[in-house]
């Protein structure tokens, strides 16, 4: 079995961490979509409920009826401006997602970059043993040479 050090559990904690950051960009992106789908569709009720106004107004229509479809379409805008407001605070919980995503990114380099630190000293205490070992088999082995 493989000896686990710190160093990696460290980068298996922050590897987490980055597919939990990942995975919240995305919900932040899907919200930010949606919410976008939801702007285009008032817009274009708004414009297609105008079109309709117009046209009515054209062939005449009761003041009551007047003032009751201004009364729409100011709620109408009323619902455009509430989603700009949500569109904007999506926009910037996207940002920031993005920003916890890279700086997990970065963590999980630096625990990445440890480890090979760590693997590179290790392989070399044991190319040293290695060398160490092969000198004394050779001077043993040189000494029993020398003695027969």
């Amino acid at each position: 079995m493989a000896k686990t050090f710190p160093f990696q559990i460290l980068r298996d904690l922050a590897q987490e961490s980055l597919q939990h950051a990942y995975e919240a960009v995305g919900q932040a992106l899907a919200q930010e979509r949606d919410a976008k789908e939801q702007m285009d569709k008032l817009q274009q009720y708004r414009y297609d409920y105008l079109q309709k106004l117009q046209n009515t107004l054209q062939s005449g229509m009761r003041s009551s009826a007047a003032s009751n479809a201004q009364r729409f379409i100011d709620n109408i805008d009323h619902a455009i401006a509430q989603q700009q407001v949500k569109m904007k605070a999506l926009i910037q919980n996207t940002a920031h997602k993005r920003q916890e995503w890279a700086l997990a990114r970065r963590k999980v380099e630096s625990m990445s970059t440890l480890l090979a630190r760590q693997d590179r000293k290790l392989e070399t205490q044991a190319d040293r043993l290695e060398q160490k070992q092969n000198d004394e088999y050779a001077a043993r082995t040189h000494l029993r040479m020398q003695m027969a």
